[in-house]
């Protein structure tokens, strides 16, 4: 079972979403150009999410990452069926 995090950025980066893509291929969802979830292996931490997406002095990229505990809301009904298969991922 995986973890999912919320990722929140203050400003679009195609940057942070190509590596969000090489890191994580199959287990992530951009929602706009500002946030997306990704579905982590157990042991990821949301530090090691923000470091691989570029959240650092040197890529610029700046935002939180914030793991998903309990969720509720109203929104596409395609993100919410990807949040049900993500939880489900080995």
């Amino acid at each position: 079972m995986r973890i999912l995090y919320l990722i929140s950025l203050s400003g679009e980066s195609e940057y942070a979403w190509r590596q969000l893509a090489e890191r994580w291929p199959d287990a992530h969802r951009i929602i706009d150009g500002r946030t997306a979830i990704v579905a982590a292996e157990q042991a990821t931490t949301s530090q090691m999410i923000s470091d691989a997406i570029g959240m650092d002095n040197t890529h610029q990229v700046t935002g939180l990452v914030v793991q998903m505990g309990h969720f509720f809301g109203w929104h596409d009904r395609g993100i919410w069926e990807w949040v049900e298969k993500a939880q489900g991922l080995p």
